[in-house]
């Protein structure tokens, strides 16, 4: 009863002094736990225990990821044990004899209340000494020529070994330090290491040199190591069918066009459709379920009566202005195209119904073509009736009807560029934001036109195609080349239409 007349006296008390207001707890802790107290003194030489352990200044906890406690060289593998204030760092295996380990805890040590945390390393040596040399490099992106932060660069014994002696990752800026190596000769390899598995995968940005580096008591001169993804073996696939007349499908360059069929007729024609990509015609097909094959492999294709009676619909497309023909206005249809009526296309001036004749009406595999040199019009109409054109599948065409704007040669500008003599071969490529506009082969030429221009701004690069294969390629390990370099000119060209600007590109 005293306990309860007690408690109502202090509620009582509380109540009357009550005032309006905000409880703090303080300042923030923002100071990462500290440790007080090792079991290794700092630098320690002659080391052969087991384990260490460490007491920190509070009360801590493990962040959960694994791959924040490593030792270097990885030698073991170290297990944690974490008790209150008290983490032990253990392992089973046998450390190698006359050699400078560390033991990094990547911020794996948070306090409890507000998760501060930082770098923590050990350094120890099994041996009478620490070594104490040290490789400097800075990693950069390949293609875009801009340093990588994050990439794990690795010294090994062998240019074959998977897991590196020695490594460390590099900084926003690209650059790294290892160290505490001993002295000898390695492989130096580099990689974004996305699953933290110290190993190198084919789908991870690398790089690396092919030679042995020799690390000594001279000092060295900081690696540039270029990263990039190694091209794998691409493989035929996205087979689709597109109604009425055609299979579409992802076709690398250095697949077997011989081992191809489409029930069991071997395919003859492709019609390219893009970047590793081609249509395949299929010609007239009877059956709801077609097959396409490569090599031993078959890939069931749905052909159904609904899809394939369907009509073609000729779909404009952009095309680039020429010189020759101010007009040339492109259809594709989803058909190879078997024959055209010339006598059922109309074509009329948009600005008075006239009805006027092209040039030329030509067809090319899927492509319905117009040409004609007709400056004077602006715009104008094209129709076609049914029937006009017939594709291989039998299909017919679908009236269809089309406004066409005339480009203008005043709408457009140009771009003469200087190049530097010395450039003698690559490739040219003509830049808009992150969209190539054209690219020209380099030769011996030191002047180079780009012509046909929508006004807006431009830069230029230049792909060093040492393998003159046409394209980009990144590193290549069993060949030992390097990825190409790519220089990059992205001072702004500013193009106006009816204007030719000439530029200059300095080393």
């Amino acid at each position: 009863m005293r306990f309860i007349k007690l408690s109502y006296l202090t509620l009582f008390f509380l109540a009357s002094c009550a005032q309006v207001g905000t409880i703090t707890g303080g300042d923030k802790d923002v100071l990462p736990p500290e440790i007080k107290k090792k079991s290794i003194k700092d630098n320690a030489v002659n080391f052969t225990g087991k384990e260490i352990v460490l007491e920190f200044n509070e009360f801590v906890r493990l962040a959960q990821q694994q791959d924040n406690i490593a030792i270097i060289p990885p030698d073991a593998i170290i297990l944690s044990q974490l008790n209150k204030k008290s983490l032990t760092l253990s392992w089973t295996e046998a450390l190698k004899a006359n050699t400078t380990y560390r033991i990094y805890l990547n911020n794996a040590v948070k306090d409890i209340s507000e998760g501060n945390s930082e770098v923590i390393n050990i350094l120890f040596s099994t041996g009478p000494k620490i070594d104490s040399l040290q490789l400097n490099a800075v990693v950069y992106d390949a293609f875009f020529n801009k340093p990588l932060p994050n990439a794990l660069v690795g010294l090994y014994d062998s240019l074959n070994q998977l897991v590196p002696r020695y490594f460390s990752q590099s900084d926003a800026n690209g650059l790294v330090s290892v160290k505490n190596i001993a002295e000898g000769s390695y492989y130096c390899k580099a990689i974004l290491d996305l699953n933290k598995d110290l190993r190198m995968q084919a789908n991870e940005i690398q790089g690396g040199l092919f030679t042995e580096i020799n690390i000594g008591n001279t000092p060295n001169d900081t690696l540039r190591i270029s990263l990039s993804q190694p091209r794998t073996k691409d493989k035929i696939k996205n087979v689709k069918y597109i109604p009425p007349g055609l299979i579409g499908l992802h076709f690398p360059k250095e697949s077997n066009k011989d081992s191809l069929f489409i029930n069991d007729k071997a395919v003859k024609e492709f019609i390219i459709a893009g970047i590793d990509s081609v249509l395949i015609p299929t010609g007239q097909i009877t059956s709801d379920d077609t097959w396409f094959i490569n090599g031993s492999d078959s890939i069931r294709v749905r052909t159904v009566l609904k899809d394939r009676s369907s009509k073609l619909s000729p779909q404009f497309v952009k095309a680039k202005r020429s010189e020759s023909y101010p007009f040339h206005a492109i259809f594709e249809l989803r058909d190879k195209i078997s024959r055209i009526d010339p006598t059922k296309f109309v074509l009329l001036n948009d600005a008075d119904s006239v009805k006027i004749k092209p040039d030329s009406i030509s067809f090319s595999g899927n492509k319905l073509e117009f040409f004609a040199n007709w400056s004077n019009y602006t715009a104008f109409l094209i129709h076609g009736d049914e029937g006009a054109v017939v594709g291989e599948s039998a299909a017919i065409s679908a009236t269809f009807n089309a406004k066409i704007t005339v480009p203008q040669k005043r709408d457009f500008g140009s771009i003469v560029l200087n190049v530097n003599a010395l450039k003698k071969k690559g490739i040219l490529q003509l830049m808009t934001g992150e969209n190539l506009v054209r690219e020209l082969p380099m030769g011996t030429s030191n002047k180079y036109v780009f012509s046909n221009l929508t006004p807006g701004e431009y830069y230029v690069r230049i792909i060093e195609d040492e393998n003159e294969n046409g394209q980009w390629d990144p590193i290549n390990w069993e060949t030992k080349r390097q990825a190409e370099k790519i220089l990059w000119y992205r001072s702004i060209i500013k193009v106006r239409a009816n204007w030719e600007v000439e530029s200059t590109l300095l080393d």
